[in-house]
């Protein structure tokens, strides 16, 4: 039997057939009639919270996998479909991951956490801001729009560094990815890709705890 206090005078008592029950329910993997579509898909991810993303594919990336296994007739161009209508959209979650976007706003803390570390660690702002102003002018760029195979005079401004730049950009929130085009990212600015619906007001530490 486990015990689940929820008040300090009030317990609810299960047995373990039923606390199995329970979790794999909140899991999402007792439902007998899911819905289908991308509709589907994106009632899955609400209700587990996030789906981590997979870099490295065999059969295939594992986040298919995870909702396939809830949701049989998932196709993986659901996850692009969503993405691109702007109702998930991808932050870490303890790892990379596709997340709600009612849930964009329990990202800012991390968001301002790492931009406070990145200025303080790397106060040296030209290669981002390069990269930055050229979104801002060009519109959303994946990594390869900053590699050129001649010889170019911006020189190291136009190769791993930038790369690293539109990391470190998306993890303190200025860039988000906007689609993946043959799974690679394209990002473009945090306004033009967020919904002006969506809640951008800071979560107190015990909104974000709880």
């Amino acid at each position: 039997m486990l015990a689940f206090p929820f008040s300090n005078n009030m317990k609810t008592v299960l047995s373990l057939s039923e606390a199995r029950k329970l979790a794999l329910h909140s899991q999402g993997l007792l439902s007998t009639d899911p819905l289908q579509g991308k509709e589907g898909t994106l009632s899955i991810i609400q209700q587990i919270g996030y789906v981590q993303i997979d870099t490295i594919s065999v059969v295939e990336r594992a986040h298919h996998h995870i909702l396939w296994n809830r949701q049989p007739g998932y196709k993986p161009s659901y996850l692009n479909e969503l993405s691109e209508e702007k109702s998930i959209f991808e932050y870490w979650s303890h790892a990379a991951a596709y997340l709600p976007m009612e849930d964009f706003r329990y990202t800012l803390i991390n968001k301002k956490k790492h931009a406070d570390r990145i200025a303080e660690r790397l106060p040296d702002t030209s290669i981002r801001s390069f990269v930055l102003e050229r979104i801002k002018s060009e519109g959303a760029l994946q990594s390869k729009d900053f590699e050129h195979s001649k010889k170019s005079t911006g020189g190291w401004w136009e190769h791993k560094p930038a790369k690293h730049a539109l990391e470190l950009l998306f993890i303190q929130g200025d860039l988000m990815v906007a689609r993946r085009v043959n799974f690679q990212k394209v990002f473009d600015l945090t306004e033009r890709v967020l919904p002006a619906s969506v809640s951008k007001t800071m979560t107190t530490q015990e909104e974000y705890t709880s």
